[in-house]
Order: structure tokens, then C-alpha cells, then sequence
């Protein structure tokens, strides 16, 4: 859950001595990858499937149009978009991470996300967003918001964070997704879970 991808070499490196773990490998990035990044990947794929693991790749694309307000510093969703479709046609199995879920999202551009991905994923997942403070700007005075200041999980002790949660939205998502086919979990641990469980060796 960090851009693990920053160096590239430094991560082939790490990847290829995971292999004999025996364990699945979930990986998250936004940032496009070349095709010979993409093909060691898929080496490093084909050789944990000898030891019956998984090498699961997910894509981040939480907003498409509205990116520029969003992810001003991060690569366009447009050339993420183009790395996910790569690395799905090697046969890695791929997942596109629409999270945190916007609440300024407007429905149609959450349906172009799915749209655009969902014929070069095994799944999707999401989950609410979070916010050190309020004052940021970011919510643009936005209604049905449901929020809650909480001390998240995954955050070292003393930190808490507002939990910003649009009602409707998420169903909406998994609406969107099961209308194509497809699966929206609540992060990748499911999903990897799930795709081993119905993965044919």
C-alpha cells in the first residue's frame, strides 16, 4: 500500500526474492510502467504460479476528469489507464483501485472509470476518504456527507482522521461493477483472496 514502484530496479530486486516466501504478492501503483518493466514483471509471475502464488497488480484510478483538482502532482489517469490494459495482457492478474471514493465525484465520471477498465481487471475495490482536517477546501460544500472522526487501523496510535463517506455512492459503485460482470471488494486482501481461491493451476 506505497508507491512500491518509485524504483523501479530497487522493486524487481525485492520481488524476485519474495518468489520463494510462498506467498501472494499485491502490488499498487499510479504510475505508468515501460513494456520491459512490465514483461520482468511477468516473469516474476509466471515463476511464483510454479509455487501455486499469486502476483496480483493494482491500478489506482480514483477520478478521470476531475484529476487535475484531485492528483495535480501524479501521472494522467488516461496513461495509468494504458500501463493496466499492458499489464493485464500478459496474464497478471490486475485489479483498479477507485479509492479513496471521491464524494465531489460525479456518477458519470465513476461510470467511466468502470468503463474504461473493467475489460482489463479481475476486480475492482474501494473505500471512503480520509481527512487529516476539514478546512482543506477539498469537499466544496458537498451534501449527504456521512462524517466521522476516527482513529483508522492502519495509522499509528494518536492519529485520528475525518471518515468522509457520500451516501449512496458506494452502492452505486457496486452497481456500476456487478452490472459489468465484475466484482467490487473492500480492499485488495479480498480480492487476492478471492481470485486464489478461484485460481485453476
Amino acid at each position: 500500500d506505497t508507491e512500491f514502484l518509485q524504483n523501479r530496479e530497487n522493486a524487481l530486486d525485492i520481488l524476485r526474492k519474495l518468489i520463494n516466501v510462498n506467498r501472494d504478492i499485491s502490488i499498487i501503483t499510479k504510475l505508468p510502467l515501460s513494456r520491459y518493466f512490465v514483461e520482468k514483471l511477468a516473469e516474476i509471475n509466471k515463476k511464483l504460479e510454479t509455487k501455486n502464488n499469486l502476483l496480483v497488480f493494482s491500478m489506482s484510478v480514483p477520478c478521470l476528469q476531475s484529476a487535475s483538482f484531485w492528483e495535480p502532482k501524479v501521472p494522467k489517469p488516461e496513461t495509468r489507464i494504458a500501463t493496466l490494459k499492458m499489464v493485464h495482457a500478459t496474464g497478471i492478474r490486475t485489479l483498479v483501485a477507485i479509492r479513496p471514493l471521491l464524494p465531489t465525484l460525479p456518477t458519470q465520471e465513476t461510470e467511466n472509470i468502470v468503463d474504461l477498465t473493467h475489460d482489463v481487471t479481475d476486480g475492482f475495490y474501494s473505500g471512503p476518504l480520509y481527512l487529516k482536517n476539514l478546512d482543506s477546501g477539498l469537499l466544496l460544500n458537498q451534501k449527504n456527507l456521512k462524517i466521522e472522526k476516527i482513529q483508522p487501523a492502519w495509522m499509528p496510535k494518536d492519529n485520528e482522521f475525518y471518515k468522509i463517506e457520500k451516501e449512496g455512492q458506494l452502492e452505486n459503485l457496486r452497481t456500476m461493477v456487478e452490472r459489468r460482470g465484475k466484482l467490487l471488494f473492500e480492499g485488495a486482501v479480498e480480492a487476492v483472496k478471492y481470485l486464489k481461491s478461484n485460481e485453476k493451476y
